[in-house]
């Protein structure tokens, strides 16, 4: 991003296991790049796996045009999913935008998903049995994780 236009790039990393510690035998690595788009109070988004919260972006707001990458190990025999909200109902505008990426290869990339919508991300490519529609809590918060800036 052009940071004269308030655009920037971090990277949080919340979780213990790096990409570079997944297993391949048990696991699998697993990033989101998130970009806001110039309302970031408006969205959220959630990984869930096996049903419990993995990651979540808590609080966006002050944080428009802005690059938020993530990154975990997930085992292969779980049920992955992504939720995302748009508390206005018109997703993400331009340059907005999401992507997952498992194991280097992009499974999901959207904006246009309106107020909610959740994605399965097929791990073993078998489907997942939990219910999909899972609400999404506002107890997270993204100060408390630790970031880095990068160029």
């Amino acid at each position: 991003f052009d940071s004269s236009n308030g655009g920037s790039t971090r990277v949080y990393n919340s979780y213990s296991n790096s990409t570079s510690s997944c297993d391949d035998t048990f696991e699998k690595s697993l990033r989101i790049s998130f970009t806001t788009d110039g309302k970031p109070d408006e969205t959220t988004w959630e990984l869930r796996v096996d049903s419990e919260v993995r990651l979540s972006s808590g609080s966006l707001s002050g944080h428009a045009y802005t690059t938020f990458v993530e990154e975990t190990c997930v085992p292969v025999e779980s049920c992955v999913r992504f939720f995302v909200c748009d508390t206005q109902g018109d997703g993400l505008e331009s340059p907005g935008v999401f992507a997952l990426m498992l194991d280097g290869e992009e499974v999901v990339r959207d904006s246009d998903f309106g107020g909610f919508k959740s994605y399965e991300v097929n791990v073993t490519r078998t489907r997942c049995t939990a219910p999909e529609h899972v609400p999404m809590p506002n107890s997270h918060s993204i100060s408390k994780l630790k970031s880095t800036e990068t160029m």
